[in-house]
């Protein structure tokens, strides 16, 4: 037996054991589907209100979320710098934001698109989950509170369901 149809016998029995994928087999990375108009715009707004936020002064984040809270005319700007403020705090290592003028959105950036799109559906479950998967457990109730607001200024919501209605 030569050493090829030694190689085809191993190779075979391999497949037989479930241990080997064919590369003609394998299915090639699609690229990333095109954002739609709706979330181009949202994160156009993302994007611009971090920019803001990295330049304003840093305060006591649990002071934020209080006056927030108690504020029924709060800002998006005000939600927006307290989440950006609260993401430095409490995510669980640094996320990346890209320029305003970048084409493609970050994984990050993606992740909260659809946190806030979550929100606004009123899937308190995912939600809860989207966080726990970028934020330490210490910041989730606020860093939830802070979205939720967020989500009704730049997605809007079909009903006003609170899943966190104070920090």
């Amino acid at each position: 037996m030569d050493k090829r149809s030694a190689r085809h016998d191993a190779a075979t029995d391999a497949e037989a054991c479930g241990k080997v994928v064919r590369l003609f087999e394998a299915v090639p990375p699609s690229p990333a589907a095109p954002l739609r108009d709706r979330e181009r715009a949202m994160l156009a707004s993302l994007r611009a209100l971090f920019v803001a936020s990295v330049l304003k002064p840093r305060g006591d984040f649990d002071r934020a979320c209080l006056l927030i809270a108690g504020d029924r005319e709060t800002s998006v700007e005000r939600y927006a710098t307290a989440f950006f403020h609260g993401l430095e705090s409490f995510a669980r290592r640094p996320l990346a934001f890209h320029s305003c003028s970048s084409e493609s959105p970050s994984s990050d950036e993606m992740w909260m698109m659809r946190l806030l799109e979550t929100l606004a559906r009123g899937d308190a479950s995912s939600a809860r989950y989207l966080l726990a998967t970028r934020i330490e457990h210490l910041g989730r109730r606020r860093m939830l509170f802070l979205a939720q607001g967020l989500a009704k200024s730049l997605v809007g919501s079909d009903d006003d369901n609170d899943l966190a209605s104070s920090p």
